[in-house]
């Protein structure tokens, strides 16, 4: 836990928001991706 700690505190702020984002946009795809294919089952 603290090498977490360490590794959050030693990378720049921009780093994790480049990370967040990335991973937030992965997630919302593929939930559109899902909510598509549930849509146009018969």
């Amino acid at each position: 836990m603290l090498l977490l700690w360490q590794v959050i505190l030693t990378r720049p702020l921009s780093f994790h928001i480049s990370t967040f984002t990335a991973f937030g946009g992965i997630q919302a795809n593929s939930a559109i991706f899902m909510m598509k294919n549930f849509l146009l089952k018969p």
